[in-house]
């Protein structure tokens, strides 16, 4: 049974930073255009709308919940937060940068994002 639940929670982590690999080439595409990834001038936390005009970031999975933890006109941080049954899991908080750099926030003692498949 253990290793089903591993396997149960590594699929949920994969939807994760599939999410916030989306939110992060959304945002890329919005600063293409735009040459910031803030939508509204002098506002960093106004967030660039996808097509449907829902905001590109705060989306709530069954599992986690996708946010922009930071935005400014050159950079930001997008984070997938663990919820529900995933809350526990070892890897905490997915996090990914303009830069693309991969990180995790909360995990638990010597995981890194190699343990998480987040690389």
């Amino acid at each position: 049974m253990p290793a089903y639940n591993e396997q149960v929670r590594r699929t949920r982590r994969t939807t994760a930073t599939g999410e916030l690999l989306s939110v992060a080439q959304g945002l890329e595409r919005f600063h293409t255009v735009n040459n910031t990834y803030v939508a509204t001038a002098g506002d960093a936390t106004a967030v660039p709308p996808t097509s449907d005009s829902n905001a590109l970031c705060d989306r709530v999975l069954d599992f986690y919940t996708v946010s922009c933890e930071t935005i400014t006109r050159n950079t930001f941080e997008v984070r997938a937060a663990p919820t529900g049954a995933q809350a526990d899991d070892k890897c905490g908080t997915f996090t990914l940068t303009q830069a693309g750099v991969k990180g995790l926030v909360d995990a638990d003692p010597g995981i890194t994002t190699e343990n998480c498949d987040w690389r």
